[in-house]
């Protein structure tokens, strides 16, 4: 509360805002996401770079997704 018995909610309500609002906004309904490598469109079929880069650290992991 100010000096004047006022509250200020602007940052509240900003962050209510923000928080409803798409991490990864999508071009359009139905997309399935972009790549993270050349931020193409995952149903554009087949990308030029590889999929299997992993860092060495994390390939024990590997075991525990299924391909």
């Amino acid at each position: 509360l100010t000096d004047h018995h006022e509250l200020d909610l602007e940052q509240p309500i900003r962050e209510a805002i923000l928080l409803t609002m798409p991490i990864a906004p999508l071009d359009r309904a139905d997309c399935p996401g972009l790549c993270v490598v050349c931020g193409l469109p995952l149903d554009d079929g087949h990308h030029d770079h590889p999929d299997d880069d992993v860092d060495p650290r994390l390939e024990a992991l590997r075991g525990f997704v299924a391909d």
